[in-house]
């Protein structure tokens, strides 16, 4: 979008993006999933030490944070090390592994619920109405 010359401005809980027309190529976005809530002390520090960097902070969504740069001065990237880039990373995987963990769960529990009222329903077929 940012090619576009749409730029992001927020973000809301139902999944909905709101942006502004702007200059195509003007900002350059990196979203970043945070150890802490960003209204944790140090998640605070973090967005100030970003801040005062010249990188503004857009958004925020539960853990995640929407950052975007001027893309006139220069690339950016929020990592500048592996180690950092792995542990973004594996937060991330973490993140992901619980939600599946859990539609596994409802899964489970559907076809459970499904065999039970299967098995129940065919008793009541058999033993209500034997012909």
């Amino acid at each position: 979008m940012a090619a576009k010359g749409m730029n992001f401005l927020f973000y809301s809980a139902i999944g909905r993006y709101l942006f502004e027309e702007g200059t195509p190529g003007e900002y350059i976005y990196r979203i970043e999933l945070l150890k802490d809530s960003p209204k944790h002390p140090e998640s605070r520090v973090y967005i100030k030490f970003m801040e005062d960097t010249g990188i503004e902070c857009v958004a925020t969504y539960m853990r995640w944070v929407y950052f975007r740069k001027k893309a006139s001065e220069g690339a950016f990237d929020l990592y500048s090390d592996y180690e950092s880039k792995i542990k973004h990373y594996k937060r991330i995987s973490s993140l992901i592994g619980a939600a599946v963990l859990i539609n596994l769960f409802a899964a489970l529990l559907n076809v459970v619920v499904g065999i039970f009222l299967g098995l129940t329903e065919a008793y009541i077929l058999i033993y209500l109405f034997p012909y």
